[in-house]
């Protein structure tokens, strides 16, 4: 999920200026967000006026700092934006969710969805998207 700055926001309809804007750009260093910012981390997309700075980090240390309001933009996992929606909007773009897609429990051997129920799972972090996940997939039928 990729959100922009709410201050972000307001600044974009203003007038033009002869100086460059820095807009800072924080994702994870995963495929899918590499692919989704490589136009504008390669400059292959540029926009006059603008100059695009990227950060990469692990999507904890995304979540967190999202918390502090330190990017401009960034990709934080879909359960961090209830703590942080005064600060950030969502964008239209820039979403890796959807059916068949996620945090996978990946195991030495096949467990049914009863014993899953049953195990301790590990978690990169607090805000990641696997702390939800999980009861959904355990609640199917």
């Amino acid at each position: 999920m990729t959100v922009v700055s709410a201050v972000e926001t307001k600044h974009s309809g203003g007038s033009q200026s002869s100086q460059v804007r820095e807009i800072s750009i924080a994702h994870s260093p995963d495929s899918d967000d590499a692919f989704m910012f490589y136009g504008l981390a390669t400059s292959k997309v540029r926009v006059p006026g603008l100059r695009f700075t990227h950060t990469l980090c692990d999507i904890e240390t995304l979540n967190q700092k999202a918390r502090e309001g330190i990017y401009d933009v960034t990709a934080i996992s879909f359960h961090a934006y209830p703590y942080i929606q005064d600060l950030y909007a969502l964008m239209s773009c820039g979403g890796s969710v959807g059916e068949g897609y996620g945090p996978m429990i990946v195991s030495p051997r096949p467990f049914t969805q009863s014993e899953i129920k049953e195990k301790t799972h590990r978690r990169s972090g607090q805000a990641h998207d696997r702390i939800s996940r999980a009861p959904t997939f355990c609640s199917r039928n």
